[in-house]
């Protein structure tokens, strides 16, 4: 009648379909009799990258002291993230669109960015204005795969452009004025050929332009 403890480990490879998967595991004694039936139900794809999209919304809450926005309705709680100010999402419930802008306060939001937001697959759309946001832009921005529009002016950001930005290809508008930036431009956002608009006046940039400036034939603003 001693107790025995067994630990039993299993290794479940991640869930890539649509739909969540369940498996069951059954206790049974020596006569086959089930004692007892676990029920392992693991979650999709989609509600997994949900999930993490959602912790990345809370860091970058943190990070940037959300406690003293002026309006942080329903972050951080239990509702869809698509109802948190200033957060759309697509159909298929993922972040297409940040936006922080309205009278010229940008929500007051403070601190620094952080990295994780380059993990947002489906983001095309990232404006934080007129706020109070410093330190570097994150490497980790070259990142985004669908970004066509990046606007972070009216902060106070610092350091050099990162030259990770170059790889964002479907840049439309990169907008980074009025901040305390420094260094020389990187030759690789002169790369990206989908530009329409660049704005990088009232930093602290040094250097050349360069001479191909003239390739990107859908400029239209610098």
């Amino acid at each position: 009648r001693s107790l025995v403890t067994n630990n039993f480990h299993f290794a479940i490879q991640a869930n890539k379909d649509e739909q969540n998967r369940t498996g069951y595991i059954e206790v049974q004694d020596m006569g086959g009799k089930v004692l007892k039936t676990i029920t392992v139900i693991q979650g999709n794809a989609l509600e997994e990258e949900i999930a993490k999209e959602r912790e990345i919304l809370i860091k970058f809450y943190y990070a940037t002291n959300g406690d003293q926005w002026e309006n942080k309705t329903n972050w951080c709680s239990d509702k869809p993230v698509g109802e948190w100010y200033g957060i759309k999402t697509s159909y298929n419930g993922l972040i297409y669109n940040i936006q922080f802008v309205g009278n010229f306060n940008g929500n007051n939001l403070s601190g620094h960015l952080i990295p994780e937001l380059g993990d947002l697959s489906e983001l095309s759309f990232l404006e934080i204005q007129f706020s109070q946001i410093s330190g570097n832009i994150p490497e980790e921005f070259g990142k985004f795969k669908r970004l066509s529009y990046l606007n972070l002016s009216y902060n106070q950001l610092s350091g050099e452009i990162p030259t990770s930005i170059g790889q964002i290809k479907s840049l439309k508008t990169l907008d980074l004025h009025e901040n305390q930036l420094s260094g020389e431009i990187p030759n690789s956002i002169w790369q990206i050929q989908s530009l329409e608009s660049i704005d990088f006046s009232n930093n602290q940039l040094s250097g050349n332009l360069p001479d191909n400036i003239s390739d990107l034939q859908t400029l239209r603003w610098l």
